[in-house]
């Protein structure tokens, strides 16, 4: 795919296109293995993606101008969703008819296996708007599912929330889980605009969130989740201008983020985090994301906090690859208060005109206890063009907490004139624990002197220090001319079977440099 300076997207990607190598790919070529692997590398998947196409018969209908004492037919609709939720049972579906309904949506009843109860927008009809302005919200969420399974939403347009737009989580009497969340357009939420908490089996696709006071979509200490092809815009908007995520993912275990877009058409917005992977999340797969318009940030961020502290998970076993990151703040790896990260892939990613490094090893930390170790962190066959402020540097490893980190078949090129280096250790205790080989950097070869401490490491042999001929990148086209010198030069690493793209690799002699392989 060639990036464009100015991006339309819509969520482009779907799906995943097999560059997510399996875990028992994972150990780094060239690196020691993994090291005190927490949890088992084995999980269950993510879930499947569900279609709106499939609804249940028989139906109910419920109009802004029916009648409760009506039948609940096409012809003859309810008035009200309280009625609707009283009455469904498991294998049916309620439409709502095209209008604005100004009270909540809280099933009440589950579905079953097989006999999914699903709540959508009338296809005959208009927009059905679920408005909260005025509306007393008496769960978590002006659509509220607590201690469900197998519901479906479809089509419906959630606004004007109190609280969070859209909520699922668990009760002390029942779980939740089976619950899908789908085409849905969630506007101007006064918390998060989806969110889910101590839930299994859910699945995000094909939703739009706009100016939400949290997150755009928001899932925590939940399992077996899939946040795919969703748009994201303009999330954070309370008074710190969007300074944390917009996508959290937050103790989660065996979980999906991919194909979704997002970005900023609003001024006065920063954007910490665009997709931020936190805590104890393990199992998991951060791929084919656009992100872009981000005036300060918009970061992939994976996070430990305090995962592994006190007896639980590290963060670990994240793939993170296949990412479109133009405008934004590139990938950061960071503990911030202390936690484990560990045995994480960072590959096949194209980040262009990053607002601070390429791909980061942060130290900042929150409190004594923060910067904890990272370990076992495989950075590989990313291009890297261009990083927009001083201080920063392609491939920068700051902290000095870190313990095998494998740097191979990357492409750096970067402005001289704003870069602290190309592959950067922040600290000289912590080049002993750097493998860094096959990889071409185009741009400063040394630290700059504004950073004395720092070390640049991309000197060796074994990498190469040459312009790398892309197509044509002030048009957006990073792929390889045939004369490329990063064609055929890469080493084999175990799971890598294809590029950004999907094409399979090698396509010559040897893997190509970056994330595009030259089809001759």
């Amino acid at each position: 795919m060639r990036f464009s300076p100015v991006l339309t997207l819509g969520a482009a990607f779907v799906g995943v296109l097999g560059c997510g190598a399996s875990d028992d790919d994972w150990q780094p070529t060239g690196g020691d293995g993994p090291v005190a692997l927490r949890p088992p590398e084995t999980g269950e998947p993510d879930p499947d993606t569900v279609s709106c196409d499939d609804l249940a018969s028989p139906a109910h209908y419920v109009s802004p101008t029916g009648d409760d004492g009506a039948a609940g037919t096409a012809v003859a609709p309810w008035q009200s969703l309280a009625k609707a939720v009283a009455e469904v049972q498991p294998g049916e579906t309620v439409y709502l008819m095209e209008g604005t309904y100004a009270e909540s949506l809280v099933p009440t009843t589950s579905g079953a296996d097989g006999a999914v109860i699903t709540f959508a927008a009338d296809p005959a009809g208009g927009p059905a708007v679920i408005d909260g302005a005025g509306v007393d919200i008496e769960g978590r969420g002006l659509v509220d599912i607590a201690g469900l399974s197998h519901l479906k939403l479809c089509n419906l347009t959630v606004r004007n929330s109190a609280e969070h737009g859209v909520a699922v989580n668990d009760t002390w009497e029942s779980p939740t889980t089976h619950i899908a969340l789908l085409e849905l357009t969630v506007e101007d939420s006064e918390s998060a605009a989806i969110y889910v908490e101590d839930a299994s089996e859910v699945v995000i696709e094909r939703n739009h969130t706009r100016e939400s006071v949290s997150s755009g979509i928001g899932v925590w200490y939940s399992d077996q989740v899939a946040v795919r092809d969703n748009v994201v815009v303009n999330a954070r908007n309370n008074d710190d201008h969007g300074a944390q995520e917009w996508i959290s993912i937050a103790g989660v275990a065996d979980f999906d983020v991919s194909g979704n877009e997002l970005y900023m058409d609003a001024a006065d917005f920063r954007g910490h985090s665009a997709i931020d992977v936190k805590e104890s999340s393990y199992r998991g797969r951060v791929h084919h994301n656009t992100i872009h318009d981000f005036t300060e940030s918009g970061q992939i961020y994976i996070d430990a906090w305090e995962a592994g502290l006190d007896g639980s998970y590290s963060l670990s076993y994240i793939d993170v690859y296949a990412n479109l990151l133009i405008d934004a703040k590139g990938i950061t790896v960071g503990s911030e208060s202390g936690g484990t990260a560990e045995n994480i892939r960072i590959f096949n990613n194209v980040i262009v005109r990053s607002v601070s490094s390429g791909v980061l090893l942060s130290e900042t930390g929150h409190s004594s206890g923060g910067n904890g170790p990272r370990r076992n962190i495989h950075i590989f066959n990313n291009t890297i063009y261009e990083c927009r402020n001083h201080g920063t540097s392609g491939i920068y490893i700051v902290t000095n907490r870190v313990e095998n980190i494998v740097i191979q078949n990357n492409i750096v090129m970067l402005d001289p004139e704003r870069v602290v280096g190309l592959i950067t250790a922040g600290h000289s205790s912590a080049v002993a624990e750097l493998t860094v080989n096959h990889n071409l950097v185009f741009g400063p070869t040394e630290c700059s002197n504004d950073y004395p401490n720092c070390v640049e490491v991309s000197g060796g042999p074994e990498n190469l220090s040459a312009d790398p001929r892309f197509v044509d990148a002030a048009g957006g086209d990073l792929t390889l001319l045939a004369d490329s010198p990063a064609i055929d030069q890469g080493v084999a690493i175990a799971g890598l079977v294809d590029d950004f793209d999907g094409l399979a690799r090698p396509q010559g002699a040897g893997v190509d440099l970056g994330a595009y392989e030259h089809s001759p």
